[in-house]
């Protein structure tokens, strides 16, 4: 070989700073905390609590979909 790049890619490591490996993480969570909110909005103890607290938890609920949205805005960048 003469030094020449043969175009051949076998595979792309890529490490994450501390920050980010923690970023992904917190994503992770927050996703399995959403999709555990998100079944008990759709199950009849839901439908028992008063409506104030259902209103809170719905409202908490798109709170928590908005950060995940951010956080995978921000992971998306590096």
């Amino acid at each position: 070989m003469s030094g020449q790049f043969n175009g051949a890619v076998v595979g792309v490591v890529t490490v994450l700073a501390p920050h980010q490996e923690r970023m992904l993480l917190e994503r992770a969570e927050l996703d399995a905390r959403i999709a555990k909110l998100q079944a008990f909005t759709m199950s009849a103890e839901f439908d028992k609590l008063d409506e104030e607290s259902r209103l809170l938890m719905l409202e908490q609920f798109a709170a928590m979909q908005n950060y995940s949205n951010v956080l995978g805005q921000r992971i998306a960048r590096f």
